[in-house]
């Protein structure tokens, strides 16, 4: 039996303000993947864990999606072996508030 491999992220906090800035993390990351993909085997899923985007809006989302079509194709992993487990910044914190 083959053990089971998987890729880790997790805080990325995408903001619309700073896209330009994260871009150039976020492509030595998938250049880094591709990297590790290429030296050793494929992972079999990706977890990305808390806080994807630093306010919950739909335009953080969008840039998040294009990063997981980046780390789909790094990584060799399909879009639909990516999990997601959402942390206090990924609520619209304006609609939040005043509801305990």
């Amino acid at each position: 039996m083959r053990p089971i491999r998987w890729l880790h992220i997790s805080d990325i906090h995408i903001r619309v303000s700073k896209a330009w800035s994260q871009d150039v993390v976020l492509k030595a990351t998938c250049d880094d993947i591709a990297k590790q993909r290429n030296e050793s085997a494929t992972p079999d899923f990706v977890l990305v864990t808390g806080d994807l985007a630093s306010s919950g809006n739909a335009k953080e989302y969008k840039l998040v999606e294009s990063l997981f079509d980046a780390v789909s194709a790094a990584s060799g992993v399909p879009k639909d072996k990516i999990f997601c487990i959402p942390g206090n910044h990924d609520i619209p914190r304006g609609r939040a508030r005043g509801r305990c």
